[in-house]
């Protein structure tokens, strides 16, 4: 293996996977991941991002009243880590052995199984990006025997037949149920959100009942405190009076600048509800928000509000990207609404755009070759594998310039 597999296949993938553009192809298909900008230099044990909270209160209409005030700026500091995410792709040594004339068939198998891991690794961060950090994937509405059915259907794209699945009744606090034992996924069902396993879930997994919160196995972990993975939206912008702390800093003495606006829009007008939302941003913290993430059905009731009027659009390009859009009028400017699969189905983002960046060390994500080569023997299978990883964090730069909205 070490003369002709290091040789020649792998340098073979190098050429098929060049770090640098190793996920291009690939991020169409997430368009809040996709435009995000990518910092690929996140060095050091922690990223200082610092967030000014006023200016200093030292003005006023007397001038000796001005001159003997001496307050300062104000500035928290976030001290961002970076979350880590692994996947790893096997070949088995009998392809191997069974293409050694027909190197290409082997390429082309070994590239199946490869772009399989990078686009999970994909699916797995534009769903990070979203959520909180807890490494929940979904809720249980109700489970009988072998099947289980999600309190929300769209969750169930996140399910795979083979997935090892554990449960706690908190979303990333406490400890997983059943002394975390898990449960194997055997059937999804997406349109019902349906999830199936062999045994049955409450014989997998002792005590699981309705409102218990499911997690992929190796990944459950405090929202707040914990430090595997990605804080995304939901962790930068909190729906709560008082959010909990986020990369040490208490968020509770200035809730909006640290933790952004929170909205809600209830009844029949989407379109209405944004716009509302957009001067709640403009009124409290004079902020002018350029995009607004929304699940797909909540994109499709937009579009049929939108359909005739004068700020509809179909297309939104953004850097290399065009994805289907809509242009929402707003006291500031427009603001270019996309369905984002991944996204939380009762949840909207209005965002400023320039406050975000995935950081991440190296590109996220990446092929290991820290030797010289992609290829390593699999250590509990007779096969050659390939590790696919990243080191990234969601930062955000000003969290009063966003709004997190619930809708229902």
């Amino acid at each position: 293996m070490a003369g002709n597999i290091n040789a020649n296949l792998a340098n073979a993938l190098k050429i098929l996977y060049p770090s640098t553009k190793l996920t291009v192809d690939m991020l169409s298909r997430f368009p809040f991941l996709a435009m995000l900008k990518k910092n690929t230099k996140f060095s050091g044990h922690y990223m200082h991002v610092p967030v000014t909270l006023n200016h200093g209160a030292n003005a006023s209409r007397t001038a000796s009243t001005a001159l003997a005030l001496t307050n300062v700026s104000d500035v928290e500091a976030f001290a961002v880590t970076r979350g880590h995410d692994y996947a790893v792709a096997y070949i088995p040594r009998e392809d191997w052995l069974a293409s050694k004339d027909d190197r290409g068939a082997f390429l082309n198998t070994a590239k199946f199984q490869i772009d399989g891991q990078i686009n999970a690794l994909l699916k797995r961060l534009s769903r990070d990006i979203f959520r909180s950090g807890s490494g929940s994937i979904g809720q249980v509405g109700s489970v009988s025997g072998t099947s289980l059915t999600l309190a929300s259907i769209p969750d169930a794209r996140f399910f795979e037949i083979g997935m090892e699945i554990a449960a706690s009744s908190a979303d990333g606090t406490g400890s997983l149920r059943d002394s975390s034992s898990t449960a194997t996924v055997t059937g999804v069902n997406r349109a019902s959100g349906v999830i199936t396993t062999d045994t049955g879930w409450s014989t997998d997994i002792s005590g699981l009942v309705a409102d218990d919160y499911l997690f992929e196995a190796g990944d459950h972990d405090s929202p707040t405190t914990g430090t595997a993975g990605i804080k995304g939206l939901s962790a930068w912008l909190s729906t709560s009076a008082s959010p909990g702390a986020l990369f040490g800093v208490t968020r509770t003495t200035d809730k909006v600048r640290l933790a952004g606006v929170a909205s809600t829009i209830s009844g029949s007008s989407l379109r209405s509800g944004l716009v509302d939302v957009a001067v709640e941003l403009d009124v409290q913290t004079d902020a002018s928000p350029d995009i607004c993430i929304v699940h797909p059905n909540q994109f499709k009731k937009l579009a049929k509000e939108l359909e005739g009027a004068r700020d509809y659009r179909e297309e939104t390009k953004i850097g290399n990207f065009s994805f289907k859009g809509l242009n929402l009028v707003t006291p500031h400017g427009e603001v270019k609404v996309m369905g984002d699969a991944a996204c939380q189905s009762n949840r909207g983002y209005m965002l400023t755009s320039g406050t975000w960046e995935l950081a991440s060390l190296g590109p996220a994500p990446h092929i290991v070759d820290d030797d010289g080569s992609q290829f390593d023997r699999a250590s509990t299978a007779d096969a050659f594998s390939v590790r696919i990883q990243h080191y990234s964090q969601l930062v955000c730069r000003d969290p009063g310039q966003n709004a997190v909205i619930t809708i229902s």
